[in-house]
């Protein structure tokens, strides 16, 4: 089954997975960092996070969904909603495991993973980068600032 730019659902997912590994591993560097600097964890958290989803936009942009032209503002104000909602699901899905089943938090972390970044997936194929153009027909004219 082919997607955009002809590529697999496969391949797109792959490629999810990699710029997944690339932000976390980003993600990870600058929380150690920000603690280094004296943030307390919750802090540190959230300052890593922010630039976590400017980075993982641009991959994704690019590198997942092969999207062509220029970025554009609306769809960067979608990834954001659909990053906060990531956040809220996180939150409740660990809230949900550790508080409600008494799954063990790093055990719990790991189905978080799973659970957050197929639905992350999900969103961002169908919401943030789908395709508008018809399937034999040009691409849409992008709006340069």
């Amino acid at each position: 089954m082919a997607s955009q730019k002809g590529q697999t659902l496969l391949e797109m997912i792959l490629r999810f997975g990699i710029v997944g590994v690339v932000v976390t591993v980003f993600n990870f560097v600058a929380f150690i960092a920000l603690l280094q600097l004296g943030l307390r964890h919750l802090p540190a958290t959230a300052l890593s996070w922010l630039p976590s989803v400017g980075l993982a936009y641009v991959l994704n942009r690019r590198k997942t969904f092969d999207m062509p032209g220029p970025m554009q503002f609306g769809e960067m104000m979608k990834y954001a909603a659909a990053s906060v909602l990531q956040l809220g699901l996180s939150l409740a899905d660990m809230a949900v495991l550790v508080d409600g089943l008494s799954v063990p938090p790093s055990i719990a972390c790991l189905l978080n993973i799973a659970v957050v970044s197929g639905s992350n997936f999900l969103v961002l194929k169908c919401l943030v980068f789908r395709s508008n153009a018809p399937a034999s027909g040009p691409e849409p004219a992008s709006i340069r600032p």
